[in-house]
């Protein structure tokens, strides 16, 4: 088997668990969906790259007084590094306070999307419609605000069967046969389908 095809195969599982895994259930009966985990694989990588290596430049240039910028171009160097460490630090913390609170939660009368500064709330009998995007995936649109489900948001399945049974067809039919075929795309079908 080619590495191409292996790789292929790698991410076709790691979508099938994306979209399979089911929500947590709140105390009310609630539906919680919430970010991937390689939201939370990223933000600790990139926060422990940049945590290393601000441990080592402080060792080098404070316990050992190296002085390893001897000249201006490596003075612009090492002035770059910098930059590069502290964006990947701010990458790997922002990944981890997305992972640890953004979240959407579903009940039986409406959809609320949780993020650090904001909360959205959308009654089911207000949503105007249901939109696919790639980026995205379903787009809850009210007649004062959107709900994005978001790409690394686990249990599209799940999603998709609530949408199904609880937002009239009609405003939801395009929304669901595009994700029915994200789903083929993946040779995904959810239980319960039938052929998709």
């Amino acid at each position: 088997m080619s590495k191409a095809s292996v790789s292929l195969n790698y991410n076709s599982e790691k979508k099938k668990d994306l979209y399979g895994k089911k929500p947590d259930i709140g105390k009310n009966g609630e539906m919680i969906f919430k970010k991937d985990r390689f939201i939370r694989f990223v933000g600790v990588i990139f926060t422990t790259i940049a945590i290393l290596n601000i441990a080592f430049d402080f060792i080098f240039k404070y316990v050992l007084k190296e002085d390893v910028a001897d000249n201006s171009i490596d003075k612009w160097g090492y002035m770059w590094l910098d930059l590069l460490i502290i964006a990947l630090l701010l990458i790997g913390i922002g990944a981890l306070i997305i992972f640890h609170t953004h979240k959407i939660i579903v009940s039986q009368d409406n959809i609320t999307s949780k993020k650090v500064f904001s909360s959205k709330t959308i009654n089911l009998h207000e949503i105007e419609s249901v939109k696919f995007s790639s980026t995205y995936h379903l787009i809850f649109i009210s007649s004062n605000c959107k709900i994005k489900f978001g790409i690394f948001t686990t249990g599209l399945v799940a999603m998709l069967k609530f949408v199904e049974k609880n937002i009239p067809q009609h405003k939801c039919e395009d929304a669901v046969a595009m994700t029915k075929k994200l789903l083929r795309g993946v040779n995904y079908i959810p239980k319960g389908y039938g052929r998709l």
